[in-house]
């Protein structure tokens, strides 16, 4: 079998499977390449995860319960939107974004993306363009925006959007 068979073979499979349900863009996500920025982030905050839980107690064993501690701290330490996104509570708000996606990944099939134009979009920081993305790509979420949109609404974002994720994804709905 010579380079041109395998070549042919190659593309009359690709244009004889049929595409995933849905459109890109409307009913699936895009898959982002692969980040070396975001590689660098997910390296250093696991890293750090261990000091980061010392200087900000609780219980951070990957429950969904314990995204209900995390957004009460977050209500605590960071109780405005111009707090959230002050550079100086940094620490805090990417080590509590990393945890929410850490726990939505244990939840459901689902990986870390990288989507810069999402941090750009609102002059957010750069954290805000890390991602979590299902499997299926049927669904994503910003860790960092859910904990921001907590902090504006006083509402529990973050577990709500885990425990819809889990009522979906594991329910036999995907």
């Amino acid at each position: 079998c010579g380079p041109l068979a395998r070549t042919y073979s190659t593309w009359q499979a690709k244009v004889t499977t049929p595409p995933k349900p849905g459109v890109v863009g409307i009913d699936i996500f895009d898959s982002p390449t692969a980040s070396a920025e975001l590689d660098s982030w997910l390296a250093a905050r696991r890293q750090d995860f261990a000091g980061w839980a010392s200087r900000y107690p609780g219980t951070w064993d990957y429950s969904p319960e314990s995204i209900d501690t995390l957004t009460e701290l977050t209500f605590k330490l960071t109780p405005t939107t111009d707090e959230f996104n002050d550079p100086a509570n940094a620490d805090f708000v990417e080590g509590a974004s990393w945890y929410v996606g850490e726990v939505l990944l244990r939840s459901v099939a689902a990986r870390w993306v990288h989507r810069p134009h999402m941090a750009a979009r609102d002059g957010a920081p750069t954290v805000a363009g890390y991602q979590v993305q299902t499997n299926d790509d049927s669904d994503t979420a910003s860790p960092f925006r859910l904990l921001r949109l907590s902090v504006s609404t006083k509402e529990h974002e973050a577990r709500g959007l885990h425990d819809e994720w889990v009522e979906y994804f594991k329910g036999g709905q995907s």
